[in-house]
Protein backbone atom coordinates (compact mmCIF):
# COMPACT_ATOMS: atom_id res chain seq x y z
CA UNK A 1 0.00 0.00 0.00
CA UNK A 2 2.81 2.49 0.75
CA UNK A 3 4.40 1.93 -2.50
CA UNK A 4 0.95 3.16 -4.39
CA UNK A 5 0.43 5.96 -2.21
CA UNK A 6 4.01 6.72 -3.46
CA UNK A 7 3.25 5.87 -6.79
CA UNK A 8 -0.04 8.32 -6.67
CA UNK A 9 1.77 10.90 -4.82
CA UNK A 10 2.67 13.47 -7.83
CA UNK A 11 -1.51 12.92 -8.72
CA UNK A 12 -2.70 13.70 -5.28
CA UNK A 13 0.14 17.14 -5.02
CA UNK A 14 -1.35 18.19 -8.01
CA UNK A 15 -4.83 17.94 -7.24
CA UNK A 16 -4.15 19.23 -3.48
CA UNK A 17 -2.55 22.38 -5.15
CA UNK A 18 -5.37 22.85 -7.43
CA UNK A 19 -8.01 22.65 -4.57
CA UNK A 20 -5.91 24.47 -2.34
CA UNK A 21 -6.73 27.43 -5.24
CA UNK A 22 -10.16 26.05 -5.71
CA UNK A 23 -11.12 26.86 -2.28
CA UNK A 24 -10.01 30.30 -2.13
CA UNK A 25 -11.77 31.39 -5.29
CA UNK A 26 -15.33 30.51 -3.89
CA UNK A 27 -14.92 32.54 -0.23
CA UNK A 28 -13.04 35.25 -2.63
CA UNK A 29 -15.56 35.56 -5.24
CA UNK A 30 -18.92 35.78 -2.70
CA UNK A 31 -16.76 38.25 -0.59
CA UNK A 32 -15.73 40.72 -3.31
CA UNK A 33 -18.84 40.48 -4.92
CA UNK A 34 -20.51 42.35 -1.46
CA UNK A 35 -17.75 44.69 -1.26
CA UNK A 36 -18.42 45.58 -5.40
CA UNK A 37 -22.10 46.50 -4.44
CA UNK A 38 -23.30 43.13 -6.01
CA UNK A 39 -26.88 41.82 -4.80
CA UNK A 40 -26.74 39.13 -2.86
CA UNK A 41 -29.48 37.56 -5.69
CA UNK A 42 -26.60 38.66 -8.51
CA UNK A 43 -24.18 36.50 -6.03
CA UNK A 44 -26.30 33.63 -6.06
CA UNK A 45 -26.61 33.77 -9.58
CA UNK A 46 -22.62 34.09 -9.90
CA UNK A 47 -22.33 30.82 -8.14
CA UNK A 48 -24.82 28.46 -9.34
CA UNK A 49 -23.20 29.34 -13.08
CA UNK A 50 -20.21 27.07 -11.14
CA UNK A 51 -22.54 24.02 -10.74
CA UNK A 52 -24.28 24.63 -13.84
CA UNK A 53 -20.87 24.40 -15.58
CA UNK A 54 -19.97 21.17 -13.43
CA UNK A 55 -23.07 19.16 -14.14
CA UNK A 56 -22.24 20.32 -18.36
CA UNK A 57 -18.76 19.23 -17.68
CA UNK A 58 -19.98 15.51 -16.53
CA UNK A 59 -21.03 15.03 -20.53
CA UNK A 60 -18.79 17.89 -22.03
CA UNK A 61 -15.41 16.09 -20.99
CA UNK A 62 -15.15 12.89 -21.65
CA UNK A 63 -15.22 13.59 -25.24
CA UNK A 64 -12.35 15.68 -24.62
CA UNK A 65 -10.05 13.39 -22.72
CA UNK A 66 -10.83 10.41 -25.37
CA UNK A 67 -9.33 12.54 -28.49
CA UNK A 68 -6.37 14.34 -26.93
CA UNK A 69 -5.53 12.35 -23.75
CA UNK A 70 -5.08 12.29 -19.33
CA UNK A 71 -2.12 15.00 -19.36
CA UNK A 72 -3.50 17.21 -22.45
CA UNK A 73 -6.69 17.36 -20.62
CA UNK A 74 -5.82 18.43 -17.38
CA UNK A 75 -3.04 20.62 -18.71
CA UNK A 76 -5.77 22.40 -20.73
CA UNK A 77 -8.09 22.64 -18.00
CA UNK A 78 -5.86 23.84 -15.37
CA UNK A 79 -4.38 26.54 -18.00
CA UNK A 80 -8.17 27.50 -18.09
CA UNK A 81 -9.07 27.89 -14.83
CA UNK A 82 -5.67 30.08 -14.51
CA UNK A 83 -6.91 32.53 -16.94
CA UNK A 84 -10.73 32.71 -16.08
CA UNK A 85 -9.23 33.91 -12.22
CA UNK A 86 -6.99 36.39 -13.95
CA UNK A 87 -10.02 37.74 -16.11
CA UNK A 88 -12.78 37.99 -13.15
CA UNK A 89 -9.98 39.68 -11.42
CA UNK A 90 -9.28 42.13 -14.06
CA UNK A 91 -13.17 42.57 -15.21
CA UNK A 92 -15.35 42.94 -12.19
CA UNK A 93 -18.97 42.25 -13.78
CA UNK A 94 -21.51 40.22 -12.91
CA UNK A 95 -22.33 38.71 -16.11
CA UNK A 96 -18.55 38.12 -16.52
CA UNK A 97 -17.81 36.40 -13.63
CA UNK A 98 -21.29 34.44 -13.99
CA UNK A 99 -19.59 33.39 -17.71
CA UNK A 100 -16.13 32.74 -15.82
CA UNK A 101 -17.36 30.53 -13.17
CA UNK A 102 -19.31 28.69 -15.55
CA UNK A 103 -16.09 27.88 -17.63
CA UNK A 104 -14.59 27.11 -13.87
CA UNK A 105 -17.11 24.53 -13.48
CA UNK A 106 -16.60 22.75 -16.77
CA UNK A 107 -12.59 22.71 -16.10
CA UNK A 108 -12.68 21.11 -12.95
CA UNK A 109 -15.12 18.29 -13.39
CA UNK A 110 -12.54 17.84 -16.21
CA UNK A 111 -9.46 17.59 -14.08
CA UNK A 112 -11.50 15.32 -11.80
CA UNK A 113 -12.14 12.73 -14.36
CA UNK A 114 -8.58 12.68 -15.05
CA UNK A 115 -7.30 12.71 -11.78
CA UNK A 116 -9.76 9.51 -10.97
CA UNK A 117 -9.49 7.59 -13.57
CA UNK A 118 -5.56 7.69 -13.08
CA UNK A 119 -6.07 6.75 -9.44
CA UNK A 120 -8.26 4.25 -10.70
CA UNK A 121 -5.45 2.51 -12.79
CA UNK A 122 -3.41 2.55 -9.70
CA UNK A 123 -6.08 0.32 -7.40
CA UNK A 124 -6.37 -2.94 -6.96
CA UNK A 125 -9.24 -4.90 -4.79
CA UNK A 126 -7.59 -5.06 -1.99
CA UNK A 127 -6.66 -1.08 -1.95
CA UNK A 128 -9.68 0.46 -3.51
CA UNK A 129 -11.07 1.36 -0.68
CA UNK A 130 -8.64 2.81 0.89
CA UNK A 131 -6.99 4.85 -2.08
CA UNK A 132 -10.79 6.30 -2.59
CA UNK A 133 -10.69 7.42 1.28
CA UNK A 134 -7.10 9.11 1.01
CA UNK A 135 -8.46 10.62 -1.89
CA UNK A 136 -11.58 12.36 -0.30
CA UNK A 137 -9.19 13.51 2.73
CA UNK A 138 -6.58 15.18 0.20
CA UNK A 139 -9.69 16.96 -1.45
CA UNK A 140 -11.40 17.96 1.97
CA UNK A 141 -8.41 19.00 3.60
CA UNK A 142 -7.13 21.24 0.99
CA UNK A 143 -10.38 23.04 0.34
CA UNK A 144 -10.50 23.83 4.04
CA UNK A 145 -6.41 25.03 3.67
CA UNK A 146 -7.72 27.28 1.07
CA UNK A 147 -10.06 29.05 3.07
CA UNK A 148 -7.43 31.07 5.13
CA UNK A 149 -5.53 32.44 2.11
CA UNK A 150 -8.33 35.07 2.09
CA UNK A 151 -5.28 36.31 4.76
CA UNK A 152 -3.05 36.63 2.48
CA UNK A 153 -3.44 39.77 0.83
CA UNK A 154 -6.46 42.39 0.44
CA UNK A 155 -9.49 41.07 -0.98
CA UNK A 156 -10.27 43.84 -3.06
CA UNK A 157 -7.18 43.83 -4.78
CA UNK A 158 -5.45 41.46 -7.71
CA UNK A 159 -3.13 39.60 -4.80
CA UNK A 160 -5.72 36.88 -4.21
CA UNK A 161 -7.09 36.66 -7.78
CA UNK A 162 -3.34 36.35 -9.02
CA UNK A 163 -2.59 33.73 -6.38
CA UNK A 164 -5.15 31.41 -7.18
CA UNK A 165 -4.19 31.42 -10.73
CA UNK A 166 -0.91 30.35 -9.86
CA UNK A 167 -2.03 27.44 -7.35
CA UNK A 168 -3.80 26.33 -10.60
CA UNK A 169 -0.97 26.87 -13.16
CA UNK A 170 1.69 24.96 -10.04
CA UNK A 171 -0.84 22.00 -9.75
CA UNK A 172 -0.01 21.54 -13.97
CA UNK A 173 3.75 20.32 -12.81
CA UNK A 174 3.11 17.29 -10.53
CA UNK A 175 0.40 15.94 -12.93
CA UNK A 176 2.72 16.77 -16.44
CA UNK A 177 5.90 14.74 -14.78
CA UNK A 178 3.97 11.61 -13.77
CA UNK A 179 5.18 8.44 -15.15
CA UNK A 180 1.71 6.35 -14.23
CA UNK A 181 0.61 5.30 -17.34
CA UNK A 182 -2.40 6.64 -19.05
CA UNK A 183 -5.98 5.28 -18.03
CA UNK A 184 -9.01 3.95 -20.34
CA UNK A 185 -11.22 6.83 -21.45
CA UNK A 186 -14.16 8.26 -19.30
CA UNK A 187 -17.17 6.92 -19.19
CA UNK A 188 -20.88 8.85 -20.54
CA UNK A 189 -23.16 8.89 -17.99
CA UNK A 190 -26.17 7.29 -18.85
CA UNK A 191 -29.30 8.78 -17.74
CA UNK A 192 -32.30 6.50 -15.83
CA UNK A 193 -33.46 8.89 -13.19
CA UNK A 194 -36.89 7.55 -13.52
CA UNK A 195 -35.46 4.03 -12.61
CA UNK A 196 -32.87 5.46 -9.67
CA UNK A 197 -35.83 7.35 -8.35
CA UNK A 198 -38.06 3.99 -8.48
CA UNK A 199 -35.06 1.95 -7.06
CA UNK A 200 -34.73 4.22 -3.93
CA UNK A 201 -36.57 7.54 -3.97
CA UNK A 202 -34.89 8.39 -0.95
CA UNK A 203 -31.27 7.87 -2.15
CA UNK A 204 -32.60 9.80 -4.91
CA UNK A 205 -34.06 12.85 -2.65
CA UNK A 206 -31.39 12.58 -0.53
CA UNK A 207 -28.88 13.15 -3.47
CA UNK A 208 -30.47 16.26 -4.48
CA UNK A 209 -31.08 17.39 -0.99
CA UNK A 210 -27.34 16.71 -0.12
CA UNK A 211 -26.69 19.06 -3.39
CA UNK A 212 -28.79 21.92 -2.44
CA UNK A 213 -27.13 21.71 0.92
CA UNK A 214 -23.96 21.79 -0.08
CA UNK A 215 -23.78 24.47 -2.95
CA UNK A 216 -25.65 27.17 -0.51
CA UNK A 217 -22.55 26.85 2.12
CA UNK A 218 -19.78 26.75 -0.19
CA UNK A 219 -21.46 29.81 -1.97
CA UNK A 220 -23.36 31.87 0.44
CA UNK A 221 -21.98 30.71 3.38
CA UNK A 222 -18.78 33.21 3.26
CA UNK A 223 -21.37 35.82 2.33
CA UNK A 224 -23.30 35.29 5.30
CA UNK A 225 -20.15 35.01 7.29
CA UNK A 226 -19.27 38.69 5.51
CA UNK A 227 -22.60 40.08 6.44
CA UNK A 228 -22.59 39.04 10.24
CA UNK A 229 -19.21 41.48 10.19
CA UNK A 230 -16.99 38.60 10.77
CA UNK A 231 -13.50 39.65 10.04
CA UNK A 232 -11.86 37.58 7.34
CA UNK A 233 -9.91 35.02 10.03
CA UNK A 234 -13.47 34.77 11.28
CA UNK A 235 -14.71 33.60 7.50
CA UNK A 236 -11.98 31.70 7.19
CA UNK A 237 -12.75 30.20 10.46
CA UNK A 238 -16.53 29.61 9.79
CA UNK A 239 -15.80 27.65 6.72
CA UNK A 240 -12.76 25.93 7.40
CA UNK A 241 -14.45 24.34 10.72
CA UNK A 242 -17.71 23.27 8.81
CA UNK A 243 -15.51 21.22 6.38
CA UNK A 244 -13.56 20.06 9.20
CA UNK A 245 -16.71 18.83 10.47
CA UNK A 246 -17.14 16.50 7.16
CA UNK A 247 -13.75 15.09 7.46
CA UNK A 248 -13.78 14.09 11.17
CA UNK A 249 -17.71 12.82 11.76
CA UNK A 250 -18.22 11.28 8.08
CA UNK A 251 -16.05 8.00 9.03
CA UNK A 252 -18.19 7.57 12.12
CA UNK A 253 -21.46 8.46 11.14
CA UNK A 254 -20.51 5.61 8.08
CA UNK A 255 -19.64 3.14 10.78
CA UNK A 256 -22.78 3.77 12.77
CA UNK A 257 -25.26 3.40 9.28
CA UNK A 258 -23.13 0.07 8.40
CA UNK A 259 -24.54 -1.72 11.11
CA UNK A 260 -28.15 -0.01 11.73
CA UNK A 261 -31.33 0.87 9.11
CA UNK A 262 -29.54 3.30 6.63
CA UNK A 263 -33.00 5.28 7.03
CA UNK A 264 -32.57 5.75 10.56
CA UNK A 265 -29.18 7.53 10.18
CA UNK A 266 -30.26 9.76 7.36
CA UNK A 267 -33.15 10.72 9.51
CA UNK A 268 -30.86 12.07 12.54
CA UNK A 269 -28.28 13.64 10.73
CA UNK A 270 -31.15 15.54 9.06
CA UNK A 271 -32.67 16.46 12.42
CA UNK A 272 -29.34 17.37 13.82
CA UNK A 273 -28.25 19.55 10.90
CA UNK A 274 -31.44 21.42 11.34
CA UNK A 275 -30.64 21.63 15.48
CA UNK A 276 -27.14 23.28 14.75
CA UNK A 277 -28.63 25.90 12.22
CA UNK A 278 -31.61 26.28 15.12
CA UNK A 279 -28.53 27.58 17.61
CA UNK A 280 -27.45 29.86 14.76
CA UNK A 281 -30.55 31.37 14.07
CA UNK A 282 -31.82 31.97 17.53
CA UNK A 283 -28.46 32.58 19.46
CA UNK A 284 -27.28 35.94 17.30
CA UNK A 285 -24.97 36.87 20.04
CA UNK A 286 -22.78 33.76 20.84
CA UNK A 287 -19.04 33.56 20.28
CA UNK A 288 -16.87 33.06 17.79
CA UNK A 289 -16.46 29.78 19.36
CA UNK A 290 -20.17 28.80 19.83
CA UNK A 291 -20.88 29.35 16.10
CA UNK A 292 -16.94 27.50 15.11
CA UNK A 293 -18.66 24.48 17.38
CA UNK A 294 -22.41 24.70 15.87
CA UNK A 295 -21.03 24.87 12.14
CA UNK A 296 -18.42 21.83 13.23
CA UNK A 297 -21.47 19.46 14.08
CA UNK A 298 -23.35 20.69 10.52
CA UNK A 299 -20.80 20.11 8.53
CA UNK A 300 -20.36 16.46 9.56
CA UNK A 301 -24.21 16.02 9.10
CA UNK A 302 -24.32 17.67 5.66
CA UNK A 303 -21.46 15.97 4.47
CA UNK A 304 -22.97 12.64 5.11
CA UNK A 305 -25.98 13.35 3.62
CA UNK A 306 -24.38 12.54 0.14
CA UNK A 307 -22.61 9.51 0.87
CA UNK A 308 -25.70 8.05 3.01
CA UNK A 309 -27.80 8.52 0.63
CA UNK A 310 -25.40 6.69 -2.24
CA UNK A 311 -25.09 3.41 -0.12
CA UNK A 312 -28.79 3.73 0.66
CA UNK A 313 -29.91 3.37 -2.97
CA UNK A 314 -26.89 0.76 -3.84
CA UNK A 315 -28.27 -1.09 -0.47
CA UNK A 316 -31.91 -2.01 -2.16
CA UNK A 317 -32.03 -5.48 -4.08
CA UNK A 318 -33.11 -3.27 -7.39
CA UNK A 319 -29.77 -1.71 -7.52
CA UNK A 320 -28.23 -4.67 -9.94
CA UNK A 321 -26.57 -2.01 -12.15
CA UNK A 322 -24.89 0.05 -9.38
CA UNK A 323 -22.06 1.76 -11.38
CA UNK A 324 -25.46 3.59 -13.31
CA UNK A 325 -27.11 3.99 -9.67
CA UNK A 326 -24.35 6.04 -8.41
CA UNK A 327 -23.61 8.17 -11.57
CA UNK A 328 -27.17 8.96 -11.95
CA UNK A 329 -27.21 10.28 -8.29
CA UNK A 330 -23.81 12.32 -9.07
CA UNK A 331 -25.95 13.83 -11.74
CA UNK A 332 -29.08 14.26 -9.29
CA UNK A 333 -26.43 16.10 -6.67
CA UNK A 334 -25.16 18.53 -9.58
CA UNK A 335 -28.85 19.53 -10.02
CA UNK A 336 -29.58 20.09 -6.64
CA UNK A 337 -26.44 21.53 -6.49
CA UNK A 338 -27.45 24.41 -9.46
CA UNK A 339 -30.49 25.08 -8.22
CA UNK A 340 -29.19 26.36 -4.13
CA UNK A 341 -27.26 29.05 -4.63
CA UNK A 342 -29.48 31.01 -7.24
CA UNK A 343 -32.72 30.37 -4.54
CA UNK A 344 -30.49 31.16 -1.37
CA UNK A 345 -29.34 34.52 -2.88
CA UNK A 346 -31.94 35.82 -3.88
CA UNK A 347 -34.21 34.82 -0.54
CA UNK A 348 -31.35 35.76 1.08
CA UNK A 349 -31.74 39.59 -1.24
CA UNK A 350 -35.57 39.61 -0.15
CA UNK A 351 -35.40 39.17 3.40
CA UNK A 352 -32.04 39.01 5.19
CA UNK A 353 -29.12 36.96 5.52
CA UNK A 354 -30.83 34.35 7.96
CA UNK A 355 -32.50 32.37 5.00
CA UNK A 356 -29.59 30.76 4.57
CA UNK A 357 -30.07 29.18 7.50
CA UNK A 358 -33.58 29.11 7.09
CA UNK A 359 -32.77 27.29 3.91
CA UNK A 360 -30.93 24.57 5.66
CA UNK A 361 -33.71 24.11 8.25
CA UNK A 362 -36.55 23.56 5.97
CA UNK A 363 -34.05 21.16 3.15
CA UNK A 364 -33.20 19.32 6.56
CA UNK A 365 -36.56 19.26 8.22
CA UNK A 366 -38.07 18.05 4.51
CA UNK A 367 -35.53 15.05 4.34
CA UNK A 368 -35.65 14.22 7.37
CA UNK A 369 -39.69 13.35 7.56
CA UNK A 370 -39.08 12.07 4.49
CA UNK A 371 -36.78 9.39 6.05
CA UNK A 372 -39.11 8.78 8.42
CA UNK A 373 -41.94 7.93 6.19
CA UNK A 374 -40.19 5.31 3.82
CA UNK A 375 -38.86 4.01 7.29
CA UNK A 376 -42.48 3.81 8.24
CA UNK A 377 -43.64 2.57 5.15
CA UNK A 378 -40.43 1.09 2.94
CA UNK A 379 -38.96 -2.36 3.27
CA UNK A 380 -35.83 -2.90 5.64
CA UNK A 381 -32.59 -3.71 3.76
CA UNK A 382 -31.29 -7.04 4.51
CA UNK A 383 -27.93 -7.25 6.53
CA UNK A 384 -26.56 -9.25 3.46
CA UNK A 385 -27.92 -6.63 0.71
CA UNK A 386 -25.88 -3.58 2.41
CA UNK A 387 -23.08 -2.31 0.83
CA UNK A 388 -20.51 -0.21 2.99
CA UNK A 389 -20.13 3.06 3.37
CA UNK A 390 -18.01 5.11 1.48
CA UNK A 391 -17.04 9.03 2.20
CA UNK A 392 -17.86 10.96 -1.15
CA UNK A 393 -17.88 14.42 -2.23
CA UNK A 394 -19.30 15.86 -5.37
CA UNK A 395 -16.95 14.56 -8.08
CA UNK A 396 -16.90 12.87 -11.62
CA UNK A 397 -18.41 9.17 -13.08
CA UNK A 398 -14.90 8.12 -12.84
CA UNK A 399 -14.66 8.43 -8.96
CA UNK A 400 -17.65 5.35 -8.95
CA UNK A 401 -14.84 3.13 -10.14
CA UNK A 402 -12.83 4.18 -7.08
CA UNK A 403 -15.36 2.39 -4.89
CA UNK A 404 -14.45 -0.50 -2.83
CA UNK A 405 -15.08 -3.88 -5.01
CA UNK A 406 -18.36 -4.60 -3.08
CA UNK A 407 -19.99 -1.20 -4.11
CA UNK A 408 -19.30 -1.42 -8.04
CA UNK A 409 -18.97 -4.89 -9.37
CA UNK A 410 -22.03 -6.48 -8.35
CA UNK A 411 -23.90 -6.10 -11.19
Amino acid sequence: MARTIFTISSLLLGIGILLFGNGLQGTLLALRGIDEGFTETSIGFIMSMYFIGFVAGTFLCPGIIERVGHIRTFAAMAAICASTMILIGLWVDPWIWGIMRFILGICIVGIFMVTESWLNTQATNDNRGQIFSIYILVNLVFLAAGQFLILAGDIRSMELFAISAALFSISLVPVALTHIREPTPVKQIKLRLRDVYQTSSLGFMGSLISGLLGSLFWSLGPLFARLSDLSELGIALFMSTTILGGIVLQWPIGYWSDRTDRRTTIMSVSFISVFASLLVIFAPTMTHYWLAFCMFIYGGMMFSIYPLSVAHANDHPDATDRVAVTTNLLFVFGIGAALGPAIGGFLMHLLGRYMLFALFILAGTFLGCYAWYWKQHGIRIKDENKTHFTPLLRTSQAAVDLQTDDEVNKI
